[in-house]
């Protein structure tokens, strides 16, 4: 099914649409003509599970942007404490801000009452859409403990994506 479009603010505060992160290609000479973002849904900055996989994705980034794949991560933090919490650990993916739960509820993600203090939060989730926005595999987890690995997410990727034609001889 088709992915909901949505825009979100960035960690500076400007709007961002998927729809347009899928019409751009990734910033690599390297990658994959194909285009496809991520959507990488978790709790918030102050929950260790979520930072652990969002190191993980740092740490592999450009095995996902060789394959034409962008990383956004979704969550209800306010631009201004994703700021901090990017900038704090290094991270170069996009990070959008969903502080009203908008989107986080259109993708089914809500989990009322389970954030820090306690605040709505999404559910870890992650989305892959292609180009076309078409959602092409989900990884919704029901212990939010229980997560996948890069690697186990690249193999996923691979199935997904074509194999190049070969060449004439």
């Amino acid at each position: 099914e088709k992915a909901p479009n949505f825009s979100l603010p960035d960690k500076s505060g400007i709007p961002v649409e998927l729809s347009k992160l899928l019409k751009t290609p990734v910033e690599d000479e390297t990658a994959s003509q194909d285009r496809w973002v991520l959507l990488v849904f978790y709790r918030g900055y102050w929950c260790p599970l979520c930072n652990a996989d969002l190191r993980s994705l740092q740490e592999h980034l450009q095995e996902f942007t060789t394959r034409g794949v962008r990383i956004v991560a979704v969550s209800a933090d306010p631009p201004d404490v994703t700021r901090k919490h990017v900038d704090k650990l290094g991270y170069s993916f996009l990070f959008l801000s969903d502080t009203q739960t908008q989107v986080i509820r259109r993708y089914g993600l809500l989990r009322e009452g389970e954030g820090s203090r306690p605040a709505d939060v999404a559910r870890p989730a992650q989305f892959l859409v292609d180009s076309s926005g078409t959602i092409r595999w989900v990884n919704l987890t029901k212990d939010h403990e229980v997560r996948l690995r890069p690697e186990q997410l690249l193999e996923v990727i691979d199935a997904l994506t074509p194999a190049p034609a070969s060449a004439p001889q």
